[in-house]
């Protein structure tokens, strides 16, 4: 599984690791736009599943984190349609949030860890890359989202 870095698309709000919980964004009361991205591509193999456990805690429906891919490093996918188990509950809807208005997101409070399943049949063969995003807007801000125990089976 390649190494995973921060990077912003937009602000100044970045991802951290931790020793005890894995990798955590704050949910900030400043537009923000940032990623948490596989440092390189990997080729899926046949029947696998891609694994990770996440809490969030985040405004609702302005604040909030998606799962997307791509196949060329370029063009970046929602990987919605391929979650199995845990997907969006949530959407942004605040204007102000970046990048994600008007889509399908995680958000609000999951009130506790939950395991999210996404099925990589549609891509076996392909050279993919995968990025946990995050965005928040100029107002209200939470604790934000943590991402943990990511395993490729």
């Amino acid at each position: 599984m390649p190494q995973l870095v921060s990077m912003s698309l937009e602000g100044r709000n970045a991802w951290t690791s931790t020793t005890d919980r894995g990798w955590f964004i704050p949910d900030i009361a400043t537009r923000s736009d940032t990623v948490l991205e596989m440092s390189r591509s990997f080729m899926v193999p046949a029947r696998s599943v891609l694994k990770f456990r996440h809490l969030y805690n985040t405004e609702n429906n302005y604040d909030g984190g998606v799962l997307e891919y791509s196949t060329d490093g370029v063009r970046w996918e929602d990987a919605g349609s391929l979650i199995t188990e845990g997907g969006y509950l949530a959407g942004i809807n605040g204007k102000s949030s970046p990048g994600l208005f008007g889509r399908s997101a995680w958000g609000g409070d999951s009130a506790g860890w939950h395991e999210v399943n996404v099925d990589l049949s549609a891509l076996v063969g392909r050279q993919v890359q995968f990025r946990w995003r995050f965005v928040s807007d100029n107002d209200g801000a939470d604790e934000g989202w943590w991402i943990a125990d990511l395993v490729l089976e």
